[in-house]
């Protein structure tokens, strides 16, 4: 038989942890919770985002430094914000940490105008000699040698693609 820490009731030897429990029921754990930790030493500090107090126990002084989740993120995105200069219209722009690796350009009117600008190199056919354009992902895969599909043939010496018939 055993008594309860809180209220001084008898604890019903229901469960199967009865050498361990403490209280009677949840109710009383709770406020006995409670009661221990008004009991303890309160330090206030103030939030590094928004200047409010807030109440740390003084076991986690040093890990808290903001009052709430909505503070410590609006924080860590504050910190994880870099800032680059456009390489079309040299204006400044930020945004998180992760986008900012790979972006060059402040917005799509700016790829845009960069795609237009930007001078196309030309390539010469090696069958008929004429100029074409070729992007240079098809120069890499070595589709690009020819200006059409007739040229490419002729190039490569077979008869429209098919075998000749025996």
């Amino acid at each position: 038989m055993k008594i309860c820490e809180f209220c001084g009731k008898e604890i019903k030897a229901t469960s199967a942890n009865i050498k361990k429990q403490k209280y009677c029921s949840r109710r009383c754990a709770g406020l006995a919770s409670k009661v221990k930790r008004s009991k303890k030493k309160k330090v206030y500090l103030v939030c590094k985002q928004c200047g409010k107090r807030f109440i740390c126990p003084p076991d986690q002084l040093k890990q808290r430094k903001y009052c709430s989740r909505q503070c410590t993120g609006v924080a860590r995105e504050a910190r994880a914000a870099k800032t680059k200069k456009c390489k079309w219209c040299k204006k400044p722009f930020s945004g998180s940490s992760g986008t900012m690796k790979k972006r060059k350009y402040c917005s799509q009117e700016c790829v845009y105008n960069m795609m237009r600008a930007k001078p196309k190199p030309l390539l010469k056919c090696s069958t008929c000699g004429k100029l074409f354009y070729r992007p240079p992902s098809w120069l890499k895969s070595k589709r690009g040698l020819f200006c059409s599909k007739r040229c490419a043939r002729l190039g490569s010496g077979s008869k429209g693609g098919r075998k000749a018939k025996k």
